[in-house]
């Protein structure tokens, strides 16, 4: 992962902790990261040197390896990956926003309008109430299969040779398959695709904001 390391500077709002392609990472967005890594950053640290949770478990240096940067480290990556594929939706059109912050303001609007439906015994689907971490997610689900849906027109698309050859596994005439073999085909390749993307941004760290993170 590069991380290049840049000077905050007054005209930066200080909850942002880097940027990609201009596109803020805030400090709740990192966050939300290090809480889905946490266990994994536990149990590695857990197996590998025999510690268990302490006062100082996070930040304290066993080998060359603190669990708090390590753990930051992953969330960054996580971010960049999340990050690039909004940057996608968004030239797509396919989204409005990237922003974590706007995103969980916008759960607010919509636990507010479930809870009064709830009230007014009106039908409702899926949880009553989101969590940041659900209502992230449904909406980060849902762009994903447009952006899958937009790419199997263009990015993704695979040539007449390939479809030959999937249609020829399938066995079927590709009148009948033509649509489901290209999607299939998206699904397999859309990960790599968003690798070979995540070697070609970088990250911008805010240095003061993102030293000064912790798990408070």
């Amino acid at each position: 992962m590069v991380l290049l390391i840049t000077v905050s500077c007054n005209k930066k709002k200080p909850e942002i902790v880097a940027w990609l392609n201009n596109e803020p990472i805030t400090n709740s967005e990192l966050k939300h990261w290090m809480l889905l890594e946490k266990a994994n950053v536990y149990n590695y640290f857990y197996r590998k040197y025999g510690v268990g949770d302490s006062k100082h478990f996070w930040t304290q240096k066993y080998g060359n390896e603190i669990p708090l940067e390590m753990l930051k480290e992953l969330a960054i990556e996580n971010a960049k990956r999340c990050k690039i594929q909004q940057i996608l939706a968004l030239e797509k059109g396919i989204i409005k926003t990237t922003s974590f912050d706007e995103i969980t303001k916008e759960m607010e609007k919509v636990n507010a309008e479930r809870k009064k439906k709830v009230e007014k015994g009106e039908p409702i689907y899926g949880p009553v109430q989101f969590t940041s971490r659900t209502y992230f997610y449904h909406v980060f689900d849902k762009m994903v299969i447009d952006l899958k849906n937009k790419f199997s027109k263009h990015e993704l698309k695979p040539d007449n040779e390939e479809l030959m050859i999937m249609q020829k596994d399938k066995g079927q005439p590709s009148k009948d398959i033509l649509g489901f073999l290209i999607m299939q085909y998206v699904e397999n390749n859309y990960d790599r695709y968003i690798d070979k993307l995540m070697i070609g941004f970088d990250i911008k760290v805010n240095k003061d904001v993102y030293e000064k993170i912790s798990l408070d």
